[in-house]
């Protein structure tokens, strides 16, 4: 009986061991040695990416490089071979995500043209909310656009001249990397996006299909802080740009695997030709230890996320993220992507611009600023997916503000490049003079950032001009070259006897400058002007009457 009951017992043992192996298959992310054997080539990018994205990279004079051809197609036919299961390809880092089980690794990994392999981790995480009582107006503009509670959010970044100006965003595509969009495409207020086909493309990285409207709302929300419309109640600050959603990331139960989500759907942005990427997601730690990111990654280019964003904007593309809404928590500081070097990373004010203490901190762990700007985060009015307007809190909105921002920026000066623009930004920013960790160089402004640009880009050959002149009654003003913006000019004047009459200091912050020389206060005559720049002096003649 002993004897016919063993192989019985052992056949039970292979099935259920073959049902562990099964339940065992995880994902990895396999790094390939090169791209050899590539069908694709540098010459032909026509074949991989988009005309649009193809003219970005021109007008930006950015080469077509390996890091834009897909990978090469026999080795995920290897890889196939062994019984992998292909999730999708990651180009610019030349991988692959497959899902297999620890046998089929091994054997994977004996390929030569195999660099390396990483399983990808469980890790679990949560949205931050942080419902308040709205403290906002009704406020109607020069534009007829009535912001109604929006009008905050709007008029602190300046974004209200902006569309004063004619620019909503029109031309621009931003892509945004979110957890879902819930009902996106039914609610009121984002009506206009569907009616006017400003909806580019959408995908699903976690389901693989193309519907991103059954998922999480986080992804609507963000989304209507940019685009949203609807007169008296919510304005976003880019509503007429247009725009690709993708669903990167699961809003429950979350895998490591959202980090390699999010750097294929950056790739997919680049390629079908976005402007921008707006993310409101971050990743620090995981469940499993020996994956958790440790403050020492969040240097731009440890971590998958910050290596695909600053690829990104290597191929034009300005990049924004959220700071993250770990600082009041135990981690404090900022997530990735936002430590990306080429990443504006946002933080979050309140209402009177003040910093929120939810709002991660920096400094990168390299010593960079972080983050880079900031906008309004706390009690944010947006939609929901039952197509009311409410309002919630985090770093998830300040970004896509700054975002919308950024687009009605980069449609007014479209000969700029990506770092141009990010430059502008940070320039025209509150605390520029002062950055510091928790609100970078401050909140960006339409105003200051059109100023600069026009003063570093397009009067940089401008003649020195001291004017009125003659004067009478009025304050002394002077243009400038735009080298010397951010910097200080000492004002000496003398009257025809050579005697030292005026001093003044002015920071040079625009095209036009006003010091605070009053010529009422002297005799009629002509008198001597000096400017001491940094690298030299100018003179000037200028006439009291």
């Amino acid at each position: 009986m002993a004897g016919t009951n063993k192989p019985r017992f052992l056949f039970l043992l292979l099935i259920l061991s073959s049902n562990v192996l099964c339940a065992q298959n995880k994902k990895y992310v396999v790094y390939f040695t090169d791209k050899n054997t590539n069908p694709y080539t540098i010459s032909n990018p026509s074949a991989y990416l988009s005309a649009k994205a193809i003219q970005r990279r021109q007008n930006q004079h950015i080469s077509i490089t390996s890091g834009d051809l897909p990978v090469t197609p026999a080795y995920l036919d290897s890889l196939t071979t062994k019984g992998a299961q292909i999730i999708y390809a990651l180009k610019w880092m030349n991988a692959v995500v497959v899902s297999a089980d620890s046998l089929e690794m091994v054997s994977i990994n004996l390929l030569p043209f195999v660099k390396k392999s990483k399983s990808v981790a469980r890790k679990m995480t949560t949205h931050e909310y942080c419902e308040d009582k709205a403290i906002e107006t009704n406020q109607t503009t020069q534009t007829n656009i009535s912001y109604g509670i929006s009008y905050n959010q709007i008029y602190m970044q300046e974004a209200d001249q902006m569309h004063s100006d004619g620019f909503h965003g029109e031309g621009i595509t931003i892509a945004l990397l979110d957890a879902g969009f819930k009902n996106a495409s039914t609610v009121t207020f984002l009506n206009h996006l569907y009616t006017n086909n400003k909806i580019i493309a959408t995908y699903d990285f976690v389901d693989n299909e193309t519907d991103v409207y059954d998922d999480d709302q986080h992804g609507l929300e963000v989304l209507s802080t940019i685009a949203g419309f609807q007169q008296g109640a919510l304005i976003g600050t880019a509503y007429n740009a247009s725009f690709i959603l993708l669903r990167t990331e699961n809003a429950f139960t979350e895998t490591e695997l959202e980090e390699t989500n999010w750097a294929r759907g950056a790739e997919y942005a680049d390629s079908i030709g976005t402007d921008i990427i707006s993310t409101s997601l971050g990743y620090t730690t995981f469940d499993s230890n020996s994956t958790s990111h440790t403050y020492q990654d969040m240097d731009g280019n440890t971590t998958i996320a910050a290596i695909a964003a600053d690829f990104a904007a290597s191929k034009g593309i300005l990049v924004l993220a959220s700071a993250g809404n770990e600082g009041a928590n135990s981690w404090h500081k900022i997530s990735t992507p936002a430590d990306g070097d080429s990443v504006l990373a946002i933080g979050a004010v309140d209402y009177n611009m003040t910093y929120v203490d939810f709002s991660s901190v920096g400094p990168s762990a390299d010593g960079r600023i972080k983050p880079d700007l900031a906008a309004k985060g706390s009690v944010v009015a947006l939609g929901s997916p039952s197509g009311s307007i409410t309002y919630a809190s985090g770093t998830s909105f300040s970004c896509p503000l700054t975002a919308g921002l950024a687009a009605g920026v980069w449609q007014a000066f479209p000969t700029l490049s990506n770092m141009e623009i990010a430059d502008a930004l940070k320039k025209s920013a509150t605390q520029f003079s002062n950055p510091d960790n928790y609100l970078g160089y401050g909140i960006p402004r339409y105003n200051k950032a059109k100023e600069y640009i026009n003063f570093k880009y397009f009067n940089a050959g401008i003649d020195f001009i001291v004017y009125p002149n003659p004067i009478r009654d009025e304050y002394l003003s002077f243009t400038s070259d735009g080298k010397y913006y951010n910097q200080s000019v000492e004002i000496r004047m003398f009257d025809m006897l050579g005697r030292w009459v005026a001093t003044d200091k002015v920071l040079i912050n625009n095209v036009r400058n006003e010091t605070s020389i009053n010529f009422s206060i002297f005799p009629e005559g002509m008198y001597q002007l000096q400017f001491h720049f940094p690298d030299r002096t100018v003179n000037k003649k200028i006439v009291r009457y």
